[in-house]
């Protein structure tokens, strides 16, 4: 059978949502979205300080990642911005952009776009929906993109990925809620290698600790921005 690439709906209306996390939360709440029995969640410490409750240490070959997720946007014309909160960090950590993301208890799909902390490595992944379990193994990861030696992340540092129809962008700097920045990676056709578009979820932010990483505040962000690209 031949594949059919995932129909686009109808337009939905201009959506857009802004958070600054000014008051601690644990989970993070107000409308934000993880249902996973085996992924990690968000947490908000308070004062502009939202990062991750993902393992660290890092256990090996488990990928147990913390993120949180909005709902009701369009699935082909997705936005998500951070700006990064950098304190003293170590080792391996990210901050990601979640394109497309949704869950059930044990399965988790959607693009992850992501950064470490030194600007060692960066990627597109698409987390393929895998029934879990337990915690996530690389089994559960298409690596669409991945980059070595990209620019350290800062404190303030804005970062952003959106969704255009079939193509995602993963970028650095430029304006707030617009489609522009410096290329983190190259753009990815969702199609690319035969592959089915996602086509549903929402945007979301994610965070990952690794080996001789420091503690998991040090490394989160300050504010998010998403919206449906117009």
């Amino acid at each position: 059978m031949n594949a059919v690439l995932a129909q686009r709906p109808r337009r939905r209306r201009f959506f857009q949502e802004s958070f600054t996390f000014p008051s601690a939360q644990n989970p993070i709440a107000s409308g934000w979205q993880n249902n996973s029995d085996y992924y990690t969640k968000a947490r908000v410490g308070g004062a502009g300080n939202c990062y991750g409750l993902q393992p660290n240490p890092f256990v090996t070959d488990q990928y147990q990642d913390a993120y949180a997720y909005r709902l009701g946007y369009d699935p082909f014309e997705q936005y998500v911005e951070i700006v990064a909160k950098v304190g003293t960090t170590a080792g391996q950590q990210e901050i990601e952009c979640l394109l497309n993301w949704v869950d059930t208890n044990n399965t988790t799909s959607g693009y992850e776009c992501g950064i470490s902390n030194n600007g060692q490595y960066a990627f597109i992944n698409r987390a393929k929906g895998v029934t879990l379990s337990g915690p996530a193994d690389i089994s559960n990861y298409d690596e669409c993109v991945q980059v070595l030696g990209v620019v350290s992340v800062t404190n303030g540092m804005l970062i952003k990925a959106w969704r255009k129809n079939y193509t995602i962008h993963f970028c650095y700097g430029g304006t707030s809620l617009t489609l522009d920045g410096t290329d983190i990676v190259s753009p990815f056709d969702c199609t690319s290698g035969g592959r089915i578009p996602m086509s549903g979820g929402g945007p979301g932010i994610g965070f990952f600790s690794g080996t001789g990483a420091a503690a998991n505040d040090q490394f989160g962000i300050s504010a998010c921005k998403t919206m449906n690209v117009q």
